[in-house]
């Protein structure tokens, strides 16, 4: 039965009836509160985005930021979660989720130079070149992802108008 109605949900979201995708997404909230699963509650956000309950869709992201078991899922739903954050005018929570995910996985370069890069393609450069100052310490020795590193990191002083600093950075 929530099966059904998650599929008739998305039927009328893409026929543009969000108003009754919505609808039928609270009957399954109230039928089942236990219902934890990150790809309903992403679903379920997605569609309080559309009709315009922005703060159900980011605590529906929130939980299932919480309830996400892979690194993976968190890197999609931190995201997700910093995109709203973006369009509801507050930079600085969407920074903080990103700068969270980052920090979440201290040790692991693609992990951590995702959160940068996903930093720097908000314009959020002044957190992204932070990221990235502290991702070469982490590839000291790998001259390949050092230079990727590096390169980034200039991009996002040059985004910041620090040409200075970017040119150090391009040259080390």
């Amino acid at each position: 039965d929530e099966a059904l109605r998650i599929v008739l949900a998305r039927l009328y979201l893409r026929t543009g009836k969000a108003e009754l995708a919505a609808d039928i997404i609270d009957k399954i909230g109230a039928a089942d509160r236990t219902s934890k699963d990150p790809k309903l509650l992403t679903f379920r956000s997605r569609v309080y985005q559309r009709v315009g309950r922005a703060d159900a869709a980011r605590k529906m992201l929130e939980t299932a930021l919480g309830e996400a078991r892979t690194v993976s899922v968190r890197m999609k739903l931190s995201e997700a979660l910093a995109d709203l954050h973006l369009r509801a005018n507050r930079p600085e929570d969407a920074a903080r989720t990103l700068d969270g995910l980052g920090q979440a996985t201290p040790k692991n370069y693609f992990y951590r130079k995702r959160a940068a890069d996903a930093l720097s393609q908000r314009g959020l450069h002044e957190q992204a070149v932070g990221q990235y100052r502290e991702i070469l310490a982490l590839v000291e020795k790998e001259t390949a992802k050092r230079c990727e590193v590096l390169r980034k990191l200039g991009q996002s002083l040059e985004k910041l108008s620090r040409r200075g600093d970017a040119i150090k950075a391009y040259t080390q």
